[in-house]
Parts: C-alpha cells; structure tokens; sequence
C-alpha cells in the first residue's frame, strides 16, 4: 500500500458543455490508466527530443475534424496547412491554442456570423465566447 505502481498516468480533463449531455467529470489516474475512457490497442511512443517542446510531449497532427449533428466530419484544417503540423502537449494547460485560419475554418463550418466572439478572463483565460444568440 502507498506505492504507486507504475510511472504511467492518465489525465482525462471532462467536457464543460452548455447541456448536460454535453458534460463529464474528468478524473487523473496515476499509476495506471481508466480503461473505460480508452478504446484501440496499447500504443507506446518514446518521448521527443526537442528544444521547442519543454515537456517533450511532441505529437504530429494530421487532422481535427468537427463532428457535426447531420453526420459530417469536416476537417477544420486549411488546405494551406499541408497534410500534417506538429504540436506540443502540456498536461499541466487545460488551454488549446491553433492558428487563426484554423479557428476561422471553425467558425466559416459551424455557420458563426456575428460579431468577432469576446474573449474570456475567467478560468479559461482568453478562450473564445460566443453570445448566445449568436450561436
């Protein structure tokens, strides 16, 4: 007892959305993983080595698409972008930042048309809000 069995850990951050549906709590597993919140086979990668990513957390992104309710995936992700970009995990943000034309690419596909969308200084400082009536 008080020994944590393995240096694995897993970090699930929850879903914050409007509706309830839209909501879970997250949770943080130390020592292991929460089976439930995975699917897929094990997958192992050695950690990077590189002077721009402190946490050498380094992934390679060839994709995000916007699962939208008629059943389309559309990829935010301009042509301009090429077939991959890599980014820098930081377990210890819960903030995500992508480039300008990728969040324009976000708000041309989700039909968005009022004003530029304010900017938060609460708990996810900076993030996007959008006016409910404008959503």
């Amino acid at each position: 007892m008080g020994v944590i069995a393995s240096k694995t850990w897993a970090i699930a951050t929850g879903w914050r959305g409007a509706e309830s549906t839209c909501q879970t709590d997250g949770s943080i597993v130390i020592g292991g993983y929460d089976s439930a919140r995975t699917s897929g086979p094990d997958v192992t990668y050695p950690f990077a080595k590189d002077d721009i990513c402190q946490g050498r957390l380094l992934v390679t992104i060839s994709n995000i698409a916007l699962n939208l309710k008629n059943g389309s995936s559309p990829s935010l992700l301009p042509p301009s972008a090429g077939s991959t970009f890599r980014a820098c995990l930081s377990p210890d943000a819960s903030i995500m930042t992508l480039s300008e034309d990728i969040f324009k690419n976000f708000l041309t596909i989700t039909g968005y048309t009022g004003n530029y969308p304010d900017r938060s200084r609460g708990i996810n400082f900076w993030g996007m809000i959008f006016k409910s009536e404008d959503v």
